[in-house]
């Protein structure tokens, strides 16, 4: 177990970005949330927790407001927490226990690898609904819900067509026009991400997918890979494909092109009862995380913000 000593606190300019990134691809929860580019983009100017030579690593997305600094949880990156190798309860402790305590209010969630129960951390736990692509398509399609499979026959005979090549922007666009909450991104911020997206795609760490029905883009999703996961992220309806079965008929094709592999389907939560019923509709399991609100504010603002959730 690292005390809390040997892990160090960095701002962004002091992290190596080489080691960080390596430990990130080495580790056995890796993410693509936890790399640094991904980082810059949604939450530049981060910082982090290292114990040694970045066998384990923590970021800090931290943000300040009224004078005081807390750590939060950036749009578009649904978890963060703890990477590495292998990380145990007590390394888990350690890494809370190390976050600077000038920072005075946490709301993070953390990867679902990170488990912890402390009597000095109020944790709750959300759910995530993981798919395992390892079976042939026929025995992962025969494990969908009846309702799903209407669904897909609904998409077919309204003649909508999937496209592996659409534009992030696009996507991004069906995201902002109907989905709500809407990513609430600044102009920079959205800029250094669909970008970097645009990178990502061409170097095959993401992919995009869409629905067409005469052209007009129905449901459309942009999807994170790494060794062992697809993460599903930025997914959009036009209110007509919800009718129509759209994002059914997008998730089948995705599920299509990659079942036999060893790769995992997460799609990202959700405690939503509607998500929830449409992402176990395709046989998918539950995967628990954490999620971490810890105040740690001086009495006198707790008292002035009590029944605030958030900063």
């Amino acid at each position: 177990m690292p005390s809390s000593s040997s892990i160090k606190h960095l701002t962004r300019t002091q992290i190596d970005t080489t080691r960080w990134n390596d430990c990130i691809e080495q580790a056995n929860n890796e993410s693509p949330y936890a790399r640094a580019d991904y980082l810059d983009a949604l939450c530049p100017g981060w910082e982090a927790l290292v114990q040694g030579d970045y066998q384990l690593v923590m970021p800090l997305p931290v943000k300040r407001k009224f004078g005081i600094r807390y750590l939060y949880q950036p749009t578009l990156v649904p978890h963060l927490g703890v990477y590495g190798k292998s990380i145990d309860s007590e390394q888990l402790i350690s890494f809370l226990q190390s976050i600077p305590k000038n920072i005075r209010w946490i709301d993070a969630t953390l990867n679902p690898s990170n488990r912890v129960e402390h009597p000095d951390f109020p944790i709750r736990m959300r759910t995530n609904y993981i798919l395992s692509l390892v079976d042939e398509y026929d025995t992962l399609r025969s494990r969908y819900r009846e309702n799903h499979r209407r669904n897909l026959q609904r998409a077919q005979k309204a003649g909508c067509t999937v496209n592996t090549t659409i534009d992030v922007r696009e996507i991004f666009q069906l995201v902002q026009n109907y989905v709500i909450p809407r990513p609430s991104l600044s102009d920079s911020t959205k800029k250094s991400f669909l970008l970097l997206m645009e990178n990502w795609m061409q170097s095959g760490r993401a992919q995009t997918y869409g629905v067409r029905v005469n052209g007009t883009l129905q449901a459309g999703a942009l999807f994170l890979l790494d060794r062992n996961r697809a993460y599903y992220l930025l997914a959009g309806n036009h209110p007509n494909g919800k009718t129509l079965g759209a994002s059914h008929a997008l998730i089948d094709a995705f599920i299509q092109a990659n079942a036999g592999t060893d790769r995992i389907l997460d799609f990202e939560g959700s405690d939503l009862p509607s998500l929830a019923f449409f992402y176990a509709g395709f046989g998918s399991k539950t995967e628990p995380y954490a999620w971490l609100q810890w105040n740690r504010l001086p009495w006198w603002v707790r008292w002035i913000k009590s029944g605030s959730a958030s900063m």
